[in-house]
This record gives C-alpha cells, sequence and structure tokens, in this order.
C-alpha cells in the first residue's frame, strides 16, 4: 500500500513514473467522465501494477463562438 507521501510524490510529479517501481514505462488508458470527476486506469509496464488517476474539475476556460 502507498502512502500519503508517495501519493502525494505522484500526483506532483510533472512527468508521471510509477509509485511502486520508480520506472517511466506507465500506460494509461482511455479516461472515463462522470459528472464532475473523471479517472483513467494506469498499468506498470515493468512490475504489473494498477491504479487509477483520480481527476476533479478545477475550471472553465471560454472559447470563442
Amino acid at each position: 500500500m502507498l502512502t500519503e507521501a508517495e501519493i502525494k510524490a505522484y500526483i506532483e510529479n510533472p512527468i508521471p513514473k510509477c509509485p511502486y517501481c520508480g520506472t517511466r514505462d506507465i500506460v494509461g488508458g482511455s479516461v472515463e467522465i462522470n459528472c464532475s470527476a473523471a479517472y483513467q486506469e494506469v498499468v506498470c509496464q515493468v512490475c504489473d501494477k494498477r491504479w487509477l488517476d483520480l481527476y476533479t474539475l478545477f475550471g472553465i476556460e471560454e472559447t470563442e463562438d
């Protein structure tokens, strides 16, 4: 099980890496959207661990019509 510090380091890293083994060889599936939240399954190609990246709506940006 990951510690809060390991989860925080994974979230704050601009170049994601496996929170279990540290490799950058990870693959994300399609993003699933449910109301104002979204998630994506991620798989490490080295240690075979799987987890969900969780996303939340943090704002909107207007576009030109």
